[in-house]
């Protein structure tokens, strides 16, 4: 009887720590017939990707991410994308310390939630941008912020955008 206890609870701790996987927009491959006028280019940080419900930061596998309570207190009730990212080469502590549950890990201070989308939101990628701006703006979380966006004329400045990057 031990056993199948300790199983539910196994089994409903389980079942509590995983949604759906969000509709994740993966990143397509760059050509140089691309308009590149056309777009806006942010890095590609080396964090962990975040969907953020509204109410749970969720993986792209759908594994629901446990911060502690005071990081998404401030939080929008909105659908955002993002990375959880600390800086450049710090990917394997973002991740050690997003796989640590403990609700008081003070750790969780060295992260953000830097958001590159709003996939719920209809309008264009330029009336998303200013909306995640202002949503970031008006929360006051010291854990939210948006990737910078730049325009990009041609092959030549993105390319030596990358190697400053």
């Amino acid at each position: 009887m031990k056993k199948l206890t300790t199983f539910l609870i196994f089994l409903l701790f389980s079942i509590s720590t995983k949604a759906n996987p969000p509709p994740i927009q993966l990143a397509n491959i760059y050509h140089s017939n691309i308009d590149l006028k056309k777009y806006l280019v942010s890095e590609k940080l080396d964090g962990l990707r975040a969907y953020w419900s509204g109410e749970n930061l969720i993986s792209k596998e759908g594994n629901i991410y446990h911060p502690p309570k005071w990081f998404v207190k401030d939080f929008p009730n909105e659908v955002f994308e993002g990375e959880l990212w600390i800086s450049r080469g710090k990917f394997e502590e973002v991740s050690g310390i997003v796989r640590n549950d403990s609700d008081d890990n003070e750790d969780w201070k060295k992260i953000h939630l830097m958001l590159f989308d709003m996939p719920k939101h209809s309008g264009t990628f330029e009336q998303r941008l200013r909306v995640m701006k202002d949503l970031v703006a008006k929360s006051h979380s010291q854990y939210l912020k948006v990737i910078e966006q730049s325009e990009i004329s041609d092959q030549k400045t993105l390319i030596q955008k990358l190697k400053t990057i």
